[in-house]
């Protein structure tokens, strides 16, 4: 057979499989025979897939030499592909994944209001949080969000406050806003100075 024609079969793609690797135009297939290179044996689950080592079917074990494409496919399972670059005799599994047929999919139907444990607590609505800090001159953050110093930020569930001025003790509290609260929530943060060392 002609070399050209050789290298033709070699690189044919399936047309109703898009994603089958391309093996490169500069791809030489006479690398890949069975009396040189490296052994690579391919076991597959299941144990009767298809095996494709550079477009060719593979039954086992076969000898290659550098980069091949591997494919492996079975009936009602997702196909497996692959590239690997051989420099040693090589064991590879492959376990196919199973297709999931419609059928089979678990539906998890949506509890109804009456349905609801009693100990269910739906999730607060957001809630205005306003944090009052003396000295008025220090940093707020809310949540990470630099805020200014007696401003109202909303807030949900919870809400972490930090504050921090030259001269005193950093302030920091997460603050829980229960489910039940409706009304805006005011806090007060007076800082402490800090203790400086006197010198001797």
């Amino acid at each position: 057979m002609p070399f050209g024609l050789l290298m033709m079969v070699a690189c044919v793609v399936k047309q109703d499989e898009p994603d089958l690797l391309v093996p490169p135009s500069g791809y030489d297939v006479s690398t890949v025979t069975e009396s040189s290179g490296f052994q690579l044996c391919i076991e597959p689950t299941p144990a009767d897939a298809r095996v494709l080592v550079s477009s060719r079917d593979v039954d086992g074990c076969t000898q290659v030499n550098g980069e091949v494409f591997v494919e492996v496919s079975a009936e009602k399972h997702i196909s497996y592909r692959e590239t690997l670059v051989v420099e040693g005799d090589l064991n590879h599994k492959v376990i196919l994944l199973p297709q999931i047929e419609p059928s089979q999919q678990i539906e998890y139907p949506m509890p109804t209001k009456e349905g609801i444990p009693s100990s269910f607590v739906s999730p607060s609505q957001p809630v205005e949080l306003c944090v009052n800090v003396v000295p008025t001159d220090a940093s707020l953050q809310v949540n990470g969000v630099k805020r200014p110093v007696g401003s109202c930020t909303q807030v949900q569930n919870a809400a972490e406050v930090r504050v921090e001025a030259d001269g005193y003790e950093v302030y920091k509290e997460l603050i829980s806003i229960p489910p039940s609260q409706k009304e805006s929530k005011t806090m007060d943060v007076v800082l402490v100075p800090s203790m400086v060392q006197q010198p001797l």
